[in-house]
C-alpha cells in the first residue's frame, strides 16, 4: 500500500465527482458528501501505509494482539484450574467470535455480558473465562475497525496522493447529500446503476 502506480493527483483520476482535491474538502466541510472507507482496506493502511501515524500503528497492533493473548490466557486459566473439558469450547468460542463479526449481533453481546455479569458475582471462574474471550475479540476488532477508518478519514482529507490510492483502490465511496453514489469502479446517479469498465 505504499506505491501508487504515478497517479497523486485528483485531476488524474477517472470516475472521481470532484475535478480537484480542493473541492472535495470543500465538499465534505460543508457536510455536501460523506466519504466512506472500506474497513479492511483502512486496518491495511493502518498496519502499513503512506502517511499512517506511528501512534496509530502501535494502538493497532497492540489491539490485534489481545485475541491471541486472550487465547494464551484462556489456556492457561484452564491448566491452572485443571478443567480439561474447557478446552472443548475453544471451536465453540471460534464460531462465536466469528458470530461477533455480523451485523445484527446486538443479542449475542448482550448474552455474552450477562454471563460475564453473572459469573464475576457468583464467581464462577469458567463462565467469566468462557465468556471474556469472545468479548475481548469484539471489542479488539470493532475498536480496530473505527480507528482505522477514523485515523484514514483524516488522512485523506490531508493527503491528495493518498486519496488517489485509496480510490484506485476500490476503498473508498463518496455519496453526495442528493443521494449519488461514486466508487471507482461505479456510480448510482438519480437510482440508476452504471457500471465503469476497467
Amino acid at each position: 500500500m505504499t506505491a501508487n502506480s504515478g497517479i497523486d493527483r485528483v485531476e488524474d483520476l477517472k470516475e472521481f465527482p470532484f475535478q480537484t482535491f480542493a473541492a472535495y474538502k470543500k465538499v465534505l466541510l460543508d457536510k455536501q458528501a460523506k466519504a466512506s472507507i472500506d474497513k479492511m482496506v483502512a486496518v491495511q493502511w493502518t498496519r502499513n501505509g503512506i502517511h499512517s501515524s506511528p501512534g496509530l500503528r502501535k494502538r493497532v497492533m497492540l489491539l490485534i494482539s489481545l485475541t491471541p493473548l486472550s487465547v494464551i490466557a484462556f489456556v492457561v486459566y484452564v491448566i491452572s484450574v485443571r478443567h480439561w473439558l474447557l478446552f472443548l469450547a475453544l471451536p465453540v468460542l471460534w464460531m462465536v467470535q466469528s458470530m461477533l463479526l455480523l451485523r445484527g449481533n446486538t443479542m449475542l453481546i448482550a448474552l455474552l455480558f450477562a454471563g460475564l455479569a453473572w459469573g464475576v458475582v457468583n464467581q464462577i471462574g469458567w463462565l467469566t473465562a468462557l465468556t471474556l474471550l469472545p468479548l475481548v475479540y469484539w471489542y479488539a476488532n470493532r475498536t480496530v475497525d473505527r480507528q482505522s477508518v477514523a485515523g484514514l478519514a483524516a488522512a485523506l482529507e490531508s493527503h491528495e496522493d493518498l486519496l488517489c490510492l485509496i480510490w484506485n483502490m476500490d476503498g473508498l465511496r463518496v455519496t453526495l447529500a442528493n443521494g449519488n453514489e461514486y466508487c471507482s469502479n461505479h456510480k448510482i446517479e438519480a437510482g440508476k446503476f452504471v457500471s465503469y469498465e476497467k
